[in-house]
């Protein structure tokens, strides 16, 4: 019994949370699977480890480098209030419930085991991505163990069984809507997104079209004379975010940009974390090209042989290297939407207070503005994102208040959308999760039904041909 444990105890700390372990043996047994040869599996595997690093380290020091600067203009100014961010919401769950969540563990693992359930009977449920995003999976399952938790009164087996249900169907359901949209966006790449927008990236994908015009894309703009430096993604980063970080700096004061820069001159610290950006967003784009080749190719493996049809579900910075300036122009749309949506709630006087994190503010808008752009051009990503960064902040104020987080929040689009309204209805009546279930049959029901005509009319092309 005490070894069974152990094993459940590396793969619950050593393999799920961490998603390039995780990524990397995907990406052996997709290889074994189709009996590649042993220095292609190594090769492959290491790839995609080593990819999937670049990334995490490109977007840790991203967090690092500009989440102060945030913090610090919130204490300036003098607001308090909950923050919006995936590690604070995270932390603000894990006080809340106490010993009760280690359940949460738990939660992941039947969650897990239900998502790949799904997918093995896919011409049923219609079910074809697989969430693997590691920590990711632990803050979204800790929120639902949470909201059943509180609402509901329930102990932990009754907890493990309809938190479980309801983070398996939010994670089916919502990354396989957006695998069609990351086809189209990625040329065919293979991969779905599985993070904390795709919901929001659906949408965006779907309200678009009847905002602006694809043809016009953020990538493709021509500037004229001096401003075609713009048409480089690199210089294009640096010069936007030096502008945009360097006036919020200012804002600050040259005495506390002073203390932030240490022994370096004030000017000198604005101008390296301008460029700062453009150094973690030129790693995240080489990360994402290397673990991508890879996990898609061995993933083929894996639909063929193992699980047939199955689509990896993986970090939304996987889209980031398909339309660079897109992520940029997408973060600082969704951040001036954000900017105003805090204004907004002083000026009514709102009981609570969301002060933006930079994990949302960048990862939710720039994964959004990209799939707005692809499928509307910059005009419908500015919108689009302006709007989104609003909605996150209200809608974040929406779910604190019904779910009493307020020391954190985790702040993302689907976070600040369709879980304060399950929340809503919970805070309503239990049937609501009667009414989630009886929802998701219907959307499995019509989805399995599309992919079985997909399948069967490739099957009668293949025939003949």
């Amino acid at each position: 019994m005490e070894f069974i444990y152990s094993i459940f105890e590396i793969l619950y700390s050593q393999v799920l949370t961490k998603a390039p372990l995780l990524l990397g043996i995907v990406t052996m047994i997709g290889y074994i699977a189709m009996r590649q040869s042993a220095d292609k599996v190594i090769a492959g595997t290491i790839k995609t480890i080593v990819g999937f690093m670049l990334l995490q380290q490109g977007a840790s020091l991203l967090i690092s480098t500009f989440r102060p600067i945030l913090d610090a203009l919130s204490t300036t100014y003098g607001l308090t209030g909950t923050i919006i961010d995936p590690y604070a919401g995270m932390m603000a769950t894990m006080d809340a419930m106490g010993d009760a969540y280690a359940w949460v563990g738990y939660t992941v693992l039947f969650a897990l085991a239900l998502n790949l359930l799904m997918v093995m009977f896919k011409r049923i449920t219609g079910i074809r991505t697989v969430m693997l995003s590691g920590h990711i999976m632990f803050q979204q399952a800790g929120i639902f163990a949470w909201v059943v938790y509180a609402t509901m009164g329930t102990g932990m087996v009754e907890t493990v069984i309809l938190a479980g249900i309801v983070t398996a169907l939010y994670w089916g359901i919502t990354t396989n809507m957006v695998f069609k949209p990351t086809e189209e966006l990625t040329g065919g790449a293979g991969f779905s997104i599985g993070h904390q927008q795709m919901f929001g990236c659906w949408l965006a994908s779907k309200v678009a079209p009847y905002l602006g015009n694809k043809d016009e894309q953020v990538d493709d703009v021509e500037m004229p004379g001096w401003l075609k430096i713009f048409n480089d993604n690199v210089a294009a980063t640096a010069i936007v975010m030096l502008v945009f970080f360097g006036s919020i700096m200012l804002a600050l004061g040259k005495e506390q940009v002073t203390q932030m820069a240490g022994s370096t001159h004030w000017l000198i610290h604005i101008f390296n974390t301008g460029m700062m950006f453009a150094v973690c967003m030129t790693m995240i784009v080489q990360g994402v090209r290397m673990f991508v080749a890879e996990l898609t190719t061995s993933f083929q493996g894996i639909s063929e042989k193992l699980v047939p049809g199955a689509v990896v579900a993986v970090d939304c910075a996987a889209v980031f290297g398909f339309a660079p300036n897109a992520v940029v122009f997408g973060f600082v749309c969704g951040a001036i939407g954000m900017l105003s949506g805090v204004a907004l709630l002083i000026f009514i006087g709102s009981p609570y207070l969301i002060i933006p994190g930079f994990i949302p503010m960048f990862f939710d808008n720039a994964v959004i503005g990209v799939f707005a752009n692809h499928f509307g051009g910059w005009r419908a990503a500015w919108k689009i994102c302006l709007g989104s960064g609003l909605i996150q902040v209200f809608g974040s104020a929406w779910a604190v208040s019904l779910a009493g987080l307020k020391d954190g929040w985790l702040g993302m689009f689907d976070f600040a959308t369709i879980v304060p309204a399950f929340l809503q209805g919970m805070r309503i009546s239990s049937i609501t999760i009667v009414l989630l279930f009886a929802g998701a049959l219907v959307y499995m029901y019509r989805a399995g039904k599309a992919l079985r005509a997909e399948e069967d009319a490739e099957k009668a092309s293949l025939a003949t041909a």
